[in-house]
C-alpha cells in the first residue's frame, strides 16, 4: 500500500481557511496599526530578553563548570599532602566551594559544589557543616533518589552533632520525599529515636507503633522493638 494522499478538495478547503485568516489579520492590522506595532515590538522585546537570558545562563554554567572542575583538581591535590598541609589546603579551598554552593543562580554545577563542600567538611571533621551542605544539595537536587539520599545523610550528621531539632525536621522532609514508596520507616525510626533522646516518650511510642503496625517487613523492626522496651522501662521509672 502507498502513502495515503490528502484529497484535493480537503487541501483546497484548508488553503481557503488559511487565506481567510491572513486576510482577517491584514484587515485587523489596517484598522489597528498602532496596536499592531506595539504587539510586534513586544514580541521582539520578548525574543531579545529570552536570548539574553539564555546567553547569561550559558555563561553562568560555563563559569561554574570551570570553578567546579578547578576545585575538584585542588581537592584531589590536597588529599595527597601530609595532614597539616592537607587541612590548610582544604580550608583555603572551602571558601571557593562554599561560594559556589550558595551561588545566586543555582545550577547543576553549583549544586555539585555543595557535595564537594560536604566532602571537604567531612575530611575536616566538621559534622554540622557536612549536614548543612548536604541539606542545601538536597533542597536543589532534581533527582528524587539523590534528594532522599542527601537529606538522610544531612539529618544523620545533624543527629550526630546533637542538633536534634534540625535533624528531626530533615527526617520529616525525608519522610515526605519517600511518601508512597513504603520506605518511610527509615525516617520514622530516626524521628522516634530523637523523641526518645528528648524524653518525649509519648511521641516516640507513637512513631515506634507506626513502624511495628504499618511496616511489617521493615529492616528496623528489631530496633523498634528494642526502643519500645526502653520507652516502657523509662516510663516505669519514678520521675525525679
Amino acid at each position: 500500500m502507498g502513502i495515503h494522499r490528502i484529497p484535493v478538495d480537503v487541501v483546497e478547503i484548508e488553503r481557503n481557511i488559511i487565506e481567510n485568516w491572513l486576510l482577517a489579520l491584514r484587515h485587523w492590522i489596517k484598522l489597528n496599526s498602532k496596536r499592531a506595532k506595539m504587539v510586534l515590538l513586544s514580541l521582539l522585546a520578548l525574543v531579545v530578553v529570552a536570548l539574553l537570558v539564555l546567553f547569561v545562563h550559558n555563561a553562568v554554567i560555563e563559569k561554574q563548570s570551570s570553578q567546579y572542575f578547578s576545585a575538584i583538581g585542588k581537592y584531589d591535590e590536597a588529599l595527597k599532602k601530609n595532614e597539616t598541609e592537607k587541612d590548610k589546603a582544604l580550608n583555603e579551598l572551602l571558601a571557593d566551594t562554599t561560594k559556589l554552593c550558595h551561588a545566586t543562580w543555582s545550577t547543576e554545577q553549583s549544586n555539585s559544589g555543595c557535595l564537594l563542600t560536604a566532602l571537604i567538611h567531612l575530611e575536616l571533621k566538621h559534622t554540622r557543616e557536612v549536614a548543612e551542605s548536604l541539606k542545601t544539595y538536597a533542597t536543589h537536587s532534581g533527582s528524587k533518589a539523590l534528594k532522599a539520599y542527601t537529606a538522610f545523610y544531612a539529618a544523620y550528621n545533624y543527629e550526630n552533632s546533637d542538633n536534634l531539632d534540625d535533624a528531626y525536621k530533615l527526617y520529616g522532609s525525608l519522610q515526605n520525599i519517600l511518601k508512597g514508596t513504603g520506605k518511610e520507616d527509615i525516617a520514622l525510626f530516626h524521628q522516634a529515636r530523637i523523641e526518645y533522646y528528648r524524653n518525649n516518650l509519648k511521641e516516640a511510642s507513637k512513631l515506634i507503633d507506626t513502624i511495628l503496625n504499618d511496616y511489617k517487613t521493615s529492616n528496623y523492626t528489631q530496633e523498634a522493638k528494642k526502643y519500645k522496651k526502653l520507652i516502657e522501662l523509662k516510663k516505669s521509672q519514678p520521675s525525679t
